[in-house]
C-alpha cells in the first residue's frame, strides 16, 4: 500500500492545537518542551484571533505537523510520498528528510514574520473562486485589464482557484464573477501571498536559505511551485514558492496516479475536500487531535497487516 502524508496550510489552525497530544504522548511532550517556548505558548494558549496572525499561524502549524510526523514515525508509519500546501510544504520537506526539525521551525518563524510584516500595511484580499478553471479565469482577468493587479495565487483543485490582490481592484471583478455564475468566497488568510507582491519576502528567504542544509528526499515529494515531484534545487523552489502560483491541484493529481491512501495532517479537512473533487473514491484519513490520531493509527495498522 502506498501512503501519502499531506500537510495543511494557513487556515487549518485551531485553538490548543496539539495540546491533547502533548498531555498523552511523552514523545510529543518532549518535542514541544524542546522547541522555542513562544511556539509552545501560542500553540496551547493563544486565542483564535492571535493564532490567525500570519507570524503566529505558520510556526504553530509546522510545530503541530512535525510532532504528528514524529509520532507516526515511531509507530513505523512512514509515507511513500508527501506534499504540503504553502507553509505545510515545510512540514513535507521535514517528513521527506530534506530539512531538519530545527530548520523547519526556524524557517516557519522567519517566513511567518516576514510575510506578516510585509503584508500588514497592504489592504489586500484573497478570494476562492468556485466553478472556474484556470484558463477561464486568466481570460476574464485579461478582459477586465486586471491581470497585472489580481493574481492567481493558488490552483487548489478542480473548480477552485484563489485570487489575490488589492481590495479596491476586486470591486469590478466580483460583478463579473456573478455574471459567469462563479462563486467568490473571501478567505481569512491576510496578505498577497503567492503573488509578485511577495518578491521582497522571496529575496529574504533566498538569503535565509543560505544557512539551511537541504538534503536528498527519502521519499517522493510533490512541490507547489512545479506541481511535480522534485529531488533537488529546494532553496530556489521554496524562495520562489512565496511569490508564485501554488499548483496544489497538480500535486494531488500526481499523487493520485499511484497513492492508495492519504493522511491529512491539520484541521478542517480542507485537503480531503480537494482530493475528493479530483477523485471521489480516494481514501483520506485525518489527524487533527488525539482522538483522530488514535483512530488513524488503528486504521493504518490494519492496512499494514
Amino acid at each position: 500500500m502506498k501512503l501519502a502524508f499531506i500537510y495543511s496550510g494557513q487556515g487549518a489552525q485551531a485553538v490548543a492545537m496539539g495540546k491533547d497530544l502533548y498531555n498523552t504522548f511523552p514523545l510529543v511532550k518532549e518535542f514541544y518542551d524542546s522547541i522555542e517556548p513562544r511556539i509552545k505558548e501560542l500553540s496551547f494558549e493563544a486565542d483564535i484571533d492571535t493564532l490567525t496572525k500570519t507570524e503566529n499561524t505558520q510556526p504553530v502549524m509546522v510545530a503541530f505537523q512535525l510532532a504528528v510526523t514524529d509520532l507516526l514515525k515511531v509507530e513505523g508509519i512512514v509515507p511513500y510520498a508527501v506534499a504540503g500546501l504553502s507553509i505545510g510544504e515545510y512540514s513535507a520537506l521535514y517528513s521527506a528528510g530534506v530539512i531538519s526539525r530545527k530548520d523547519a521551525l526556524d524557517i516557519a518563524l522567519f517566513r511567518g514574520r516576514c510575510m506578516g510584516e510585509y503584508s500588514s500595511d497592504m489592504n489586500t484580499a484573497m478570494i476562492a473562486v468556485i466553478g472556474s478553471e484556470e484558463e477561464e479565469l486568466k481570460e476574464l482577468l485579461k478582459e477586465l485589464q486586471l491581470s497585472k493587479k489580481i493574481f492567481i495565487s493558488n490552483v487548489n483543485t478542480k473548480g477552485q482557484i484563489v485570487l489575490t490582490g488589492k481590495k479596491e481592484d476586486f470591486e469590478g471583478l466580483n460583478e463579473a464573477l456573478k455574471e459567469k455564475k462563479w462563486r467568490g468566497i473571501p478567505l481569512k488568510v491576510g496578505g498577497p501571498f503567492h503573488t509578485p507582491y511577495m518578491a521582497p519576502v522571496a529575496e529574504k528567504l533566498k538569503n535565509f536559505f543560505e544557512r539551511i542544509s537541504f538534503h536528498t528526499p527519502q521519499c517522493k515529494i510533490a512541490m507547489n511551485l512545479t506541481g511535480d515531484y522534485e529531488e533537488d534545487n529546494f532553496s530556489e523552489i521554496m524562495s520562489r514558492q512565496v511569490m508564485e502560483t501554488v499548483r496544489f491541484k497538480d500535486d494531488l493529481e500526481k499523487l493520485l496516479e499511484e497513492v492508495d491512501l492519504f493522511v491529512e495532517i491539520g484541521h478542517n479537512k480542507v485537503l480531503a475536500g480537494f482530493i475528493k473533487r479530483l477523485n471521489p473514491k480516494a481514501r483520506v484519513l485525518e489527524i487533527k487531535d488525539k482522538e483522530s490520531f488514535i483512530s488513524t493509527r488503528e486504521e493504518l495498522s490494519k492496512c499494514k497487516k
